[in-house]
């Protein structure tokens, strides 16, 4: 137990002496001023930090429960169902960017449609039930034009979303 003592107090004079003032090394005041300044400056902002510990407890939390029958069960079919919905999801972002693209190019007079990230954001929220058939109107193309536009991305994005519906529910008859 002496020993250890001994060690520690030796090892505290070494590391008193590597931080001691000296020509060269950084007093301790210089030191209160880079320590305040690099704790101000710093880059990581403690909501971030925050964040990112709470995600990482709702990743432990949901690891933990893979043990509970029921939770196993569930967390097994989620498993199994990440790879379909993944898939649907990137097709959904090739139709999404895809029609927005023709609706940049055929619609630019519409203020929708007039940027690719407007034509974006409005197929997107078309999508889940928010269209307007009546902007289409003013469509320099026609309102037959626009109107056959907004069904057809609509019929495609129906047949995604039963596709997605149909592989979950063929994901949880194989399971059971």
């Amino acid at each position: 137990m002496i020993f250890f003592v001994s060690i520690n107090i030796t090892f505290a004079r070494n590391l008193w002496s590597t931080i001691s003032e000296g020509p060269g090394v950084v007093s301790w005041n210089e030191k209160a001023a880079i320590y305040s300044r690099n704790y101000v400056e710093n880059y990581a902002n403690e909501h971030n930090i925050l964040i990112l510990g709470v995600v990482s407890l709702w990743i432990r939390v949901i690891n933990f429960t893979k043990y509970n029958e029921y939770m196993g069960k569930f967390l097994g079919v989620v498993r199994r169902l990440i790879q379909e919905i993944s898939l649907i999801f990137i097709l959904y972002l090739i139709n999404l960017c895809g029609y927005s693209l023709f609706a940049e190019s055929a619609f630019r007079e519409l203020p929708e449609y007039n940027n690719r990230y407007e034509a974006f954001k409005t197929l997107f929220y078309s999508s889940f039930g928010t269209h307007d058939f009546d902007v289409m109107e003013n469509a320099r193309l026609g309102s037959r034009t626009g109107t056959s536009y907004l069904i057809s991305f609509l019929i495609i994005n129906v047949g995604l979303f039963m596709s997605l519906f149909v592989s979950i529910i063929t994901v949880l008859f194989q399971e059971f």
